[in-house]
Formats: structure tokens, sequence, C-alpha cells
């Protein structure tokens, strides 16, 4: 039942995300500029986190780059990105990403993808599980002069919290 709330939902922000980049204020730019937004997000996907080139990065990224990840606080920085994804596929080190579109409007992009993975590993706060897991997400990219600046990123948290076989308690009540 959660999962499929979880599924509506991100079908449903897609929706939205899909209209509000065809219908929004910004001016459409021209298909070689829209190709070379696709191009490097593809990169970055299959490049840093398919492959783990962080290096790679430096020519996509602007050196103060912020990533917005709700719940979780966001972070600046190109190091620090660097760092979460090292840390990610330390934790997931057979670690892939999917991409299934990706939408640009003006100098924004917008990518829709399925990350898999094994959790063997023990970069991240948690323990490893040895378990599985597929998490779905969208993920919004701001761009300036050909380089990433802004990132919202939306993923199935709860989703990958319970493939991992955690459980949510709810408070006790009086």
């Amino acid at each position: 039942m959660i999962r499929n709330l979880y599924r509506s939902v991100v079908r449903t922000g897609w929706i939205l995300l899909t209209v509000t980049l065809a219908c929004g204020g910004q001016q459409s730019v021209g298909s070689d500029t829209t190709k070379e937004l696709k191009e490097t997000i593809q990169r970055v996907i299959e490049g840093a986190w398919n492959n783990g080139d962080i290096e790679m990065l430096d020519e996509l990224y602007d050196p103060g780059f912020v990533r917005h990840r709700p719940p979780f606080d966001d972070y600046t920085g190109l190091n620090a990105h660097k760092k979460r994804i090292e840390m990610i596929r330390t934790a997931y080190p057979d670690h892939k990403t999917v991409i299934h579109n990706i939408l640009v409007d003006g100098d924004m992009a917008a990518v829709r993808y399925t990350w898999i993975g094994t959790n063997t590993g023990t970069g991240m706060s948690l323990p490893p599980t040895g378990k599985q897991v597929s998490v779905d997400g969208c993920d919004v990219y701001r761009f300036v002069n050909g380089k990433i600046v802004e990132e919202w990123v939306h993923e199935g948290y709860l989703s990958l919290y319970r493939q991992l076989g955690y459980t949510i308690t709810p408070p006790k009540t009086e």
C-alpha cells in the first residue's frame, strides 16, 4: 500500500514537473543547448554515479554547487558532492542508475531515473544489509553558463529503508 502511494506521488510529481517545465515562464532554448544539457546529465550519471569517475565532475559543475535533498539537509560545494557520491558507491558498490526521461526548458533540466544496488559496503551511517534495492527518483538541475549550479533531488527514501529491512514504528500514544 505504501509502495503504491509512493509511486502515485512520484507519478504525480513527474506530471506536475512536466507541466511546469512545458508551461513555465522561461523561453525555450535552441535544440543545441537542449542537447548539451541532456548530454551533461547523461555524462554525470554514467561517469560519476555508474562508474565512480568523480574527477570528471570538475568540468560539469560550478564549485559552489548546491544540492537540495528533502527531507535531509542541503549541502554546498562540489567537494561535498564528490564525497556523497563516493559514500553511496561504497555502500552500494554495484550501484547503477538507469535514466528513463530527461526534459529541458531554459536553464533547467529534469531527469526521471531508477537506481539499483546491493548494500554490501560501509559507506553510509547504516550497517550493510546485503540486500539489493531499487529506488525511483526525479532530479531537477539548474545550469548557468553550461555548468550545474543547483540540484533538487526527490527519491523514494521510505522505499529504500523498507527494502533494507527497516520498519517505521508509530509514536506511542497515551
